[in-house]
């Protein structure tokens, strides 16, 4: 029987899922599944920053998709969709890792898993072989609009980082 592999995960949780703070030292550190992850992939990305740069910085009704790249796995990607809805009170972030290398995929599945099943507001756990919405962010070029969001009309655009 022929399995059709994982190239892209879908995951939605609250933005604080991301990180957790050490209650003794009020120290934020990164959730250790989530950076595990990101590690293998070679992903450089301070979680705690980006963390603080959405709820700092991202104005409710607004927010852009982030792509960061991998550093050594060619079309390797963390996807991160920034927007802020106007009646989210969970502060739910949808993010998508994708790769088409397949090794890579597999041992990306249990940290991923682990950190979803961990979440304080686990909303969504995908795995797929193909995305439409990543194959368009991945069509789009730096500073691009993707989209119109209807209920604030905020218009969204895809920015690459390394």
């Amino acid at each position: 029987m022929m399995t059709i592999s994982t190239t892209v995960f879908t995951l939605s949780v609250s933005m604080t899922d991301w990180t957790y703070v050490l209650a003794e030292e009020g120290l934020f550190l990164p959730n250790a599944d989530l950076q595990a992850a990101l590690d293998t992939m070679q992903i450089k990305i301070n979680l705690c920053d980006l963390c603080d740069f959405y709820f700092d910085e991202i104005a409710v009704g607004s927010g852009d998709i982030v792509v960061f790249n991998s550093a050594i796995y060619a079309n390797s990607y963390l996807i991160v969709d920034c927007y802020r809805d106007l009646t989210d009170q969970l502060d739910i972030v949808t993010f998508y890792i994708y790769s088409p290398d397949t090794t890579l995929t597999e041992k990306l599945k249990p940290h991923l898993r682990r950190f979803f099943d961990s979440a304080q507001y686990p909303i969504n756990y995908q795995e797929a072989c193909a995305s439409p919405i990543v194959e368009r962010i991945m069509h789009t070029q730096s500073g691009e609009q993707i989209c119109v969001i209807d209920d604030s009309n905020y218009v969204q655009r895809v920015w690459f980082r390394e």
